[in-house]
């Protein structure tokens, strides 16, 4: 009897050890796809993306364009949202981002921002996304980093105002 009930107890340790390492997430999962900005409403919510976008807007009304295409069908219609649900670690980081666009919000008119967003995709093409549900789509970053800031191009009327 001593010899089962001490079998018995080996058997579930193992087990519940090997369910526990079965069972553990795959960090390939985890790691992002890097895609170009106009490929995104390929890849649904569930994938992990990694994109290269120009961040820029005026008042309340801000969204992310192709670096590399104006004739991008998405173009002016993602908006840009940071999970600082996630962790401690992203709310700080969400705190920090803002510090670093806070440059941008304040001179939108000469500025625009070519960030790395890595994030999930989102569409909602009822209610909308950004500030009065102006934008079709959503990127929803885990991660951001600031590439670098662009000077918007002045533009000219034929009255030679620039």
């Amino acid at each position: 009897m001593k010899y089962f009930l001490l079998l018995a107890i080996f058997l579930i340790n193992n087990a519940c050890l090997f369910n526990r390492f079965k069972f553990a997430p795959n960090k390939e999962l985890k790691k992002p796809l890097a895609i170009e900005f106009c490929e995104l409403p390929q890849y649904d919510s569930a994938k992990l993306v990694k994109v290269r976008a120009i961040f820029s807007g005026v008042e309340e009304y801000w969204s992310l364009c192709s670096p590399n295409s104006k004739q991008c069908p998405i173009n002016g219609k993602v908006d840009f949202s940071y999970d600082d649900e996630e962790s401690v670690k992203n709310a700080i980081n969400a705190h920090f981002l803002g510090k670093r666009l806070r440059k941008l919000h304040n001179n939108y008119s000469k500025y625009e921002v070519e960030l790395d967003i890595t994030g999930q995709f989102q569409t909602d093409t009822i209610n909308g996304f950004g500030h009065l549900g102006t934008n079709k789509y959503n990127l929803n970053a885990k991660k951001v980093k600031v590439v670098k800031y662009l000077r918007k191009k002045s533009f000219s009327t034929k009255s030679g105002l620039k």
